[in-house]
């Protein structure tokens, strides 16, 4: 099965990389964020190896997200997340566009865990969320219904969960968290874009 892959990430990735970390916000303190992404896509690839794609597929994602996160005890803090998206699929015989508001994501963290040396801190987080069918998931093109990945919202329920290590020995700081995204299928159309499983260091 062919595949297409070549991705370009302008800024941060939504509010999911708001709560990445194992700190949290101070009691009574907010975080408010405002980022753009870019993802494009023109190769074509069977397996690993690039082959020619007859129909010169591009598509195009950009997100604008706007999140804040607000501390309602030194180790808890929620947040809430909104993508505005506009998606596009063009090629031989193929123009397909998108666009409208995402999904409210609803966000929180809690640092069960802190770890205070001579020199060092380390904090341990749990992460969750729950992504709310607000986005359009019924957009057409020539009267055909979108395929899932070029619809703004999901159209389902979707709890997230994962886990986060912070670590500051002196003036540096790692950050180590996961995160699954499991996708429902709310609406019961079969339509539903697939889980996910983030990673980041």
């Amino acid at each position: 099965m062919c595949s297409s892959d070549l991705a370009v990430s302008l800024t941060a990735q939504g509010a999911i990389l708001d709560v990445l970390d194992g700190e949290t916000l101070y009691e009574r303190g907010f975080l408010f964020t405002l980022g753009q992404e870019l993802t494009a896509r023109d190769r074509l690839y069977q397996g690993s190896q690039h082959v020619a794609d007859p129909l010169q597929q591009q598509e195009r994602e950009w997100r604008t997200n706007a999140a804040i996160q607000y501390g309602l005890r030194h180790d808890f803090q929620i947040g809430l997340s909104l993508d505005w998206t506009d998606l596009s699929h063009t090629g031989v015989g193929l123009d397909e566009h998108s666009q409208g508001i995402g999904d409210v994501e609803i966000l929180a963290k809690y640092r069960f865990l802190r770890f205070d040396g001579k020199g060092f801190a380390t904090n341990f987080a749990l992460l969750g969320g729950l992504s709310l069918p607000s986005g359009d998931d019924d957009q057409r093109s020539g009267g055909v219904r979108l395929e899932p990945d070029l619809q703004p919202g999901s159209g389902s329920l979707d709890p997230m969960l994962g886990v986060a290590v912070t670590h500051e020995p002196g003036r540096w700081r790692f950050n180590a968290a996961t995160m699954a995204h499991l996708r429902t299928d709310l609406d019961h159309d079969h339509t539903n874009p697939g889980s996910d499983l983030l990673l980041d260091l």
